[in-house]
């Protein structure tokens, strides 16, 4: 995990000190609830977790509530319903191919500018399904929780390339793990508590909707993980310059 990006930088430094030898010294290994430890220390990486979270708890119990509310409050049946959610792949797919590339270019240039991107995209996906399942208008609701979950889409690669990128390479997998963990452990199962006590008071469009509160929220916990990413990756070259120099 990071072999080139970490070659890269140890090479450079084998060279301008004189010494092209190709031996690395293997790290001292540690266990996985350690290098956690160690991955939470980051600030961009625990912030990149919250934005996991919020991801699961959106896709996960959304996905299921969204049948129960085309049911009840618009009336479509199980090949209606499922033909809305192809559309919405369909969406998703488009908006991931049109944002690789600038994101690509993004990434080279300014780090920081992902989770920016991140948090405006995941801000706007929360705003578009407000809209989408407060609407009276069918077409509104299906263009809008369309573009809802497009934004939604592209806010995980966002998020995962910018937080790896922070992360000592060999951390990496954790990382990984513990995105994992946030989205279905700390996110799927909050959205199902959260989604399933609202949904009986204010119904099915009420509790979507309530999804966007904490989405806001953690828009702006990304956004300011965009102030760190610097630091983060001047860090993580420092400690890589360090061990190779030692």
């Amino acid at each position: 995990f990071g072999r080139f990006d970490d070659a890269l930088v140890r090479t450079e430094l084998r060279h301008e000190l004189g010494d092209d030898r190709a031996d690395v010294v293997e790290p001292i290994p540690l266990g996985f609830f350690e290098i956690a430890r160690r991955v939470m220390l980051i600030p961009t990486a625990r912030r990149v977790l919250a934005a996991w979270a919020v991801i699961g708890l959106a896709m996960i119990p959304l996905t299921t509530y969204m049948f129960f509310f085309l049911d009840f409050r618009w009336d479509l049946g199980a090949g209606e319903r499922s033909a809305f959610y192809t559309y919405v792949a369909v969406v998703q797919v488009i908006a991931l191919a049109s944002l690789a590339t600038p994101a690509q270019r993004r990434h080279g240039s300014d780090p920081a500018g992902l989770l920016r991107w991140a948090a405006w995209l995941l801000g706007s996906s929360m705003c578009s399904l407000i809209v989408g399942v407060m609407s009276p208008v069918f077409p509104v609701m299906v263009a809008f929780t369309g573009l809802a979950f497009a934004l939604l889409a592209c806010v995980a690669p966002l998020a995962s390339v910018a937080g790896m990128a922070v992360v000592p390479p060999r951390m990496r997998p954790h990382l990984a793990a513990l995105s994992g963990i946030a989205y279905s452990a700390v996110g799927g199962l909050g959205g199902i508590l959260l989604l399933g006590g609202l949904d009986r008071r204010f119904g099915s469009a009420g509790a979507i909707a309530a999804i966007a509160g904490p989405g806001i929220l953690c828009a702006v916990i990304v956004a300011r993980a965009g102030r760190s990413v610097g630091d983060d990756l001047e860090r993580l070259v420092d400690d890589t310059v360090d061990e190779e120099e030692l």
